[in-house]
């Protein structure tokens, strides 16, 4: 959808056959909806996480950011946005910082909202990812050179970990939700993200394994 919605100045055939596809999903799917329940607290106080993830396709341009914001690790998300990243990159890693930049920064807007207008105590927010490289460029107390080139608006994402307000976590990329908001999957894997994304009672992937940056493990939920 957010593909066709940037061709309508220029619609192909391809695209129309694309809009019909989706009518038919939505007609066939009219009966799935989506679960909303309170947010999850822990020690009292509400944890809110996200997933972010970004394509990128060397000589085509501009790839995608796919993002999700939750209040709780296996909650359903309360935001999601898959848009085209605003400028290009260079290297996969430079992509997928920029994807946690913007990701860093709704969350933020987010944790604003509940701690000055809800007057809500937040711990650290978790972002899931599944790039290591562009863990290690925003935890490292240097920037590497093939990073240098890259505006400072572009490591707001640093700042909020060195601020220890964004904890940045590793999971396998099939288990990373916001994976299919950047690129087309199978079938199988699509109706999995779907029942995350809807807060399905049936939600796979409800234990994760998440790695910190100093190497702790973290289960999302216990055996």
């Amino acid at each position: 959808l957010g593909i066709l919605a940037s061709r309508q100045n220029c619609p192909a055939e391809e695209d129309w056959v694309q809009a019909l596809r989706i009518a038919w999903y939505l007609r066939k799917t009219s009966t799935l909806g989506m679960k909303i329940i309170r947010p999850e607290r822990t020690d009292g106080k509400i944890l809110v996480c996200g997933t972010a993830d970004a394509s990128y396709k060397n000589g085509i341009g501009k790839s995608r950011i796919g993002i999700t914001v939750s209040l709780g690790m296996n909650s359903a998300p309360i935001l999601v946005i898959s848009k085209k990243q605003p400028t290009n990159s260079g290297s996969s890693t430079e992509s997928e910082m920029k994807g946690y930049n913007y990701a860093c920064c709704t969350i933020e807007w987010i944790r604003n909202i509940l701690e000055y207008v809800y007057l809500e105590e937040l711990d650290a927010s978790i972002i899931e990812v599944d790039n290591k490289p562009a863990m290690l460029a925003i935890r490292s107390a240097c920037i590497t050179s093939n990073l240098r080139h890259m505006k400072p608006r572009h490591w707001y994402c640093r700042l909020l970990y060195q601020q220890r307000k964004v904890i940045f976590a590793w999971v396998t990329t099939n288990e990373l939700l916001a994976d299919a908001l950047t690129k087309p999957v199978g079938p199988k894997d699509f109706k999995r993200y779907r029942t995350r994304l809807l807060g399905g009672e049936d939600m796979m992937d409800r234990r994760r394994k998440l790695i910190l940056p100093n190497d702790q493990i973290l289960w999302t939920e216990d055996e």
